[in-house]
């Protein structure tokens, strides 16, 4: 019985440890604006999951008990919310609410996604600060460029960040996690747009 007991409380510890949280995300797109413009509409269609790798990891190190969290993002389409964000907030395609009136459709594949973000807890220090941060990220897609059903066009896309930064309070964590997201997606979704308007300029 106290075996028993001793287990149910170790299992406990571990699961307090290592849980499960979720982080809304919506991509901040870029401020800028293409020399070209295509009267093209763009549908942004399906970006499907070759894996269950969208997640990330957050461990929490320096406090009474250290601390690891898996986080995943949801909605988990943030991809392909994040590229239909990009391409509203540029002037160079018009997008299209369904594939029936575009004359370009994009979809894609999300092959590998995952984030390990660490927070050190410092000695409180005299301009308030308390935490410092370490993040590694790696994301990789593939996009398909379709006319009239017919590919035209694949792109392999990849981009990773590597960062550090300090925060006052560990309740803003999610925010951290943000912008580090943001770093991550905004140079490769932009190297997918100018491989397309490279594309189209050339046919």
């Amino acid at each position: 019985m106290k075996k028993i007991k001793y287990l149910i409380i170790f299992t406990t510890l571990i699961l307090s440890a290592c849980s499960s949280i979720k982080l809304t995300y919506d991509y901040n797109p870029r401020s800028l604006t293409w020399p070209r413009a295509y009267a093209l509409k763009v549908y942004v269609g399906e970006f499907s999951e070759t894996s269950d790798s969208v997640f990330g990891e957050m461990k929490l190190i320096g406090t009474e008990h250290d601390l690891r969290h898996v986080f995943v993002i949801e909605p988990r389409d943030f991809l392909r919310r994040a590229v239909i964000a990009e391409i509203r907030n540029s002037n160079l395609f018009p997008t299209a609410e369904t594939e029936d009136e575009a004359n370009i459709v994009l979809k894609g594949t999300l092959d590998k996604f995952y984030v390990d973000f660490t927070i050190h807890k410092i000695p409180q220090q005299p301009n308030g600060l308390e935490y410092k941060y370490m993040s590694k990220g790696w994301i990789k897609a593939s996009f398909y460029v379709y006319q009239k059903d017919k590919l035209l066009y694949k792109i392999n896309a990849s981009s990773q960040v590597d960062g550090k930064g300090e925060m006052f309070l560990f309740g803003h964590w999610e925010d951290a996690v943000r912008k580090d997201l943001d770093r991550m997606l905004q140079p490769m979704i932009f190297a997918v747009m100018d491989s397309i308007e490279t594309f189209l300029s050339r046919r």
